[in-house]
């Protein structure tokens, strides 16, 4: 981060995580583990929200926000994951265990 204070005169700001209220509803889901993704989704919209994923639990319907997806696709995509042990339900939006 020294080198970006020294260009702009701060840290990089951080990566916009809000979330839009109609997107705070169902469980959430969080990265365990880097999913060996076939290349066609390696895009930087489908990696930008894995990263997220990875620090924090998303929802689905955010999930498909950032990745331009239809929700049921999204979905779909975010049980795979969870089989196959990448990622997992954490809680759902009240803060509920699942």
């Amino acid at each position: 981060m020294p080198i970006l204070r020294r260009f702009y005169g701060t840290e990089a700001p951080a990566p916009d995580t809000t979330l839009l209220p109609e997107h705070t509803d169902g469980p959430e889901y969080r990265l365990l583990k880097w999913p060996d993704l076939p290349d066609s989704l390696h895009t930087a919209d489908v990696m930008g929200a894995l990263s997220v994923m990875s620090q924090r639990p998303v929802t689905a319907y955010w999930f498909a926000d950032r990745v331009k997806w239809q929700t049921w696709k999204t979905i779909e995509f975010l049980e795979r994951l969870c089989i196959s042990g990448d990622a997992c339900q954490v809680a759902d939006s009240q803060n509920e265990s699942i």
